[in-house]
């Protein structure tokens, strides 16, 4: 399966990043450029007419210091669950500046939210908490994928949380340094 495939992959890029002789890719690069390039390489099967994508990035954030590839499989992962979990609606990637030295980036969806009892543990390895709307990827989840979005969120020195309401739907965001001077003061 190809699901299963591509959690594996970011199981290793995980396991390679944690390991202390592996620095992080720092570059400066646009932070509208890589939702775009991510929404451009998402998989098609995604994309259905009743869900609306929006991308909604506010004009001063610009350049950020990141790890293109960490940010991108946070961020893939989150766009993938609120597809999963979403029958219809909207679909909402955006950014904005909270601080002189931080950014926030989220995912929200009008999907099927999360049980508040299980809002803590969606973060563990290999749970899965909430039923699909629907049998398209029936069995291809392990649960995997938001240990690895937190998890690498931390490699990033960010922080992530979730606000969900069951049946109306689930935010997550990522909040991140603007640049690696600065992580240490948030």
């Amino acid at each position: 399966s190809t699901k299963l495939q591509d959690s594996l992959n970011d199981i290793t890029l995980l396991y390679n990043e944690v390991d202390d002789t592996t620095p992080l890719n720092l570059n400066y690069i646009q932070l509208k450029q890589l939702v775009m390039d991510l929404i451009y390489n998402f998989d098609s099967t995604f994309y259905r007419q009743d869900i609306n994508l929006e991308v909604k990035i506010d004009h001063n954030i610009n350049m950020v210091e990141t790890d293109y590839n960490i940010l991108y499989t946070i961020l893939k992962h989150l766009l993938q669950n609120a597809f999963d979990f979403s029958e219809n609606g909207n679909i909402e990637i955006g950014a904005k500046k909270v601080s002189k030295t931080h950014y926030t980036i989220y995912v929200k969806d009008e999907g099927v939210g999360i049980k508040e009892e299980y809002l803590e543990k969606i973060f563990e390895n290999f749970v899965q908490v909430t039923c699909k709307l629907n049998d398209r990827n029936k069995g291809e989840n392990i649960g995997t994928g938001l240990f690895i979005v937190k998890a690498l969120t931390n490699l990033l020195y960010g922080t992530i949380r979730v606000e969900s309401t069951y049946k109306k739907g689930s935010t997550f965001y990522i909040t991140l340094p603007l640049n690696y001077e600065s992580h240490v003061w948030y």
